[in-house]
């Protein structure tokens, strides 16, 4: 089969770009052909990047330290490491796409489609919620879930929504989803009793299969005995959990990450771009411990077998923490309060039991791929 894989606009998001590396990796490794199918946001108008640019430009002039809006210019130059890799190694992409049209006209290149993973059915999320249920495709094409996510657990959807979804996903061969909620919600709102639960993509590649991947690459810096801060949302309890942590246990922080979008910005300043991918994943293989308030920074935590917590992250939705977290028994390891923070301090950061988790996820990857190849199985679409 020749599979297009239908995921979030893939810019400078680490683990959205690494979840559709792995999954197409898989996919191929499963004898398929894939094309990643570019769906992107819809190209700001002429005049809308020129008042973009001229509000950052008065900015700049009158204002020091403000954020500043990121225009399509920006997000490209910015997103030149991430977006390299994307383009060299996840395999043969499609032209962008920017409009329904485009997605129609996929179906003369392909035999099917996988959507998934990350957060691809929170409509807020994508260019147009409803091509993520793959109304573009023709009758005879094969639609496929992959560990697809709602992403929260409040899903107070209007009943058209849930209409839509329902009469879509019923033309769907296999459906899978990744958070239990979003199980739940599948089975009793939309009625598709035979969905399943399945890991992140991520999950389906081994630790060494990334560290080669790392070795493939740039050398990066070195961080070996440090605390690794993956943190999205900056606040006032994060500050405080990361110095309580430092101290703690001892140890310095790093971050991959670039500088905030401000007034200071020029496109001489490699400070403003993101770094390369294989440098991140290098920080998970090098850190001693890791904080995250991101769901794939726990993720790989969980891969690279490094102790870490969990900063709920409750704007970019819950769900996924509290799934991911009691699926390896590791709810503990997730922390709202100080209160929080002084308990796992006192139970021992660095109490993993890394055996069962890696037997765990040895279990939970082979029934994944067991759905994966069942899906594409050639018998199973006559």
């Amino acid at each position: 089969m020749k599979v297009g894989i239908l995921t979030l606009p893939l810019w400078n998001n680490y683990g959205g770009i690494l979840q559709s590396y792995a999954l197409s990796n898989k996919v191929r490794g499963l004898g398929h052909e894939t094309v990643i199918i570019d769906f992107q946001h819809k190209k700001k108008s002429n005049l809308n990047n020129f008042s973009i640019n001229l509000k950052n430009k008065m900015k700049m002039w009158f204002f020091k330290g403000k954020t500043i809006q990121v225009s399509d210019a920006i997000k490209v130059h910015i997103s030149q490491n991430t977006r390299r890799f994307v383009e060299t190694e996840l395999g043969k992409i499609s032209r962008p796409i920017y409009d329904s049209a485009g997605l129609y006209a996929i179906n003369g290149e392909i035999d099917g489609v996988i959507v998934g993973s990350d957060q691809v059915w929170r409509p807020e999320y994508t260019p147009k919620y409803q091509h993520y249920f793959l109304d573009f495709l023709s009758d005879d094409k094969t639609r496929i879930s992959y560990a697809a996510s709602f992403g929260k657990d409040d899903l107070n959807l209007p009943s058209e929504k849930i209409e839509f979804m329902s009469k879509n996903l019923s033309k769907f061969k296999s459906v899978s989803v990744r958070e239990a909620t979003g199980l739940d919600f599948v089975h009793n709102n939309l009625g598709v009793n035979e969905a399943v639960q399945v890991v992140d993509p991520t999950f389906l590649m081994s630790k060494d299969e990334y560290i080669f991947l790392c070795d493939k690459y740039c050398d990066g810096k070195n961080n070996k005995g440090k605390i690794f801060t993956y943190i999205l949302d900056w606040n006032i309890f994060a500050n405080k959990t990361v110095k309580s942590i430092s101290d703690s246990l001892g140890l310095d922080t790093f971050e991959v990450k670039p500088n905030k979008i401000d007034t200071s910005f020029t496109v001489n300043d490699s400070k403003y771009i993101y770094p390369c991918v294989t440098d991140w994943l290098r920080a998970f293989r090098d850190a001693e411990f890791i904080i995250a308030d991101s769901f794939h920074g726990c993720v790989f935590s969980i891969i690279f077998n490094k102790p870490f917590i969990a900063i709920g992250n409750k704007t970019r939705g819950l769900a996924r923490f509290n799934s991911l977290l009691e699926t390896f028994d590791l709810q503990q390891k997730l922390v709202l309060s100080s209160e929080d923070v002084n308990r796992v301090i006192s139970s021992g950061l660095k109490e993993f039991d890394w055996v069962k988790i890696n037997q765990k996820s040895d279990e939970l990857k082979k029934e994944s791929l067991i759905f994966l190849k069942d899906a594409l199985s050639v018998k199973t679409l006559l």
